[in-house]
């Protein structure tokens, strides 16, 4: 277990290197070899991945109801894409683990978390928030930008982009939690308005309410 290359790869130092080890020790090793695992750091580390990523979405979404947020927060947290990030972390190359459990998903998702948790012992809830953010940052971006891009892709696509324009009209609220107002214009004539925490949140209902209108008046 490369403790120096675990933390180069996860962005943090931990202070009392120990909990790091018992971040990575699988309950078979430790039953073979003494010592501690990883499982209560792993309960911890469960709740952590749920509220920040929920914490996340709530910011990133504005406009999506209960159902869509938590739909997208089962996406992020489930067992496929925790494996492929702590892959891509190297966690599981730097594992203690006996060997015919190395192979199971389960253990590469559990680790993330663990991971997670003992972050926030060692360094506290915005250390340990930063991690997981910067960890599932694509998967994040990935979401976010395809549903942000959809109505405008279908608008571009049926007007043209020269046809289609979206326009600031206001920026309120203070700098933690602002509120945008956008108007688009379809063919120079105004189409629709749309308020929303962000502008790509915005255009998208805006691209939502012109989409509605005209479905209704054909």
């Amino acid at each position: 277990m490369n403790i120096q290359t675990i933390e180069k790869n996860i962005g943090y130092v931990f202070k009392d290197k120990e909990l790091l080890r018992e971040a990575l020790t699988h309950s078979s090793y430790s039953f073979v070899h003494g010592g501690r695992n990883y499982d209560r750091l792993e309960y911890l580390g469960d709740a952590l991945l749920d509220f920040t990523v929920a914490e996340e979405l709530y910011r990133r979404f504005p406009e999506a109801d209960e159902g869509e947020l938590t739909r997208r927060r089962v996406a992020l947290v489930s067992e496929e894409p925790l494996i492929g990030v702590s892959k891509r972390l190297g966690l599981d190359k730097e594992m203690a683990v006996q060997p015919h459990h190395k192979g199971k998903g389960a253990v590469f998702s559990d680790v993330f978390e663990s991971v997670a948790a003992a972050i926030y012992l060692d360094g506290g809830i915005d250390e340990a928030k930063a991690f997981i953010l910067r960890s599932l940052s694509d998967a994040m971006d990935g979401a976010s930008d395809a549903e942000e891009t959809e109505g405008k892709t279908a608008l571009y696509e049926k007007y043209g982009k020269e046809g289609v324009e979206f326009v600031l009209e206001d920026r309120s609220g203070p700098a933690h939690a602002p509120r945008f107002t956008i108007a688009l214009y379809v063919g120079g004539k105004f189409a629709a308005r749309a308020q929303a925490g962000s502008k790509k949140g915005a255009e998208k209902e805006c691209a939502r309410l012109f989409f509605e209108k005209e479905n209704a008046d054909s």
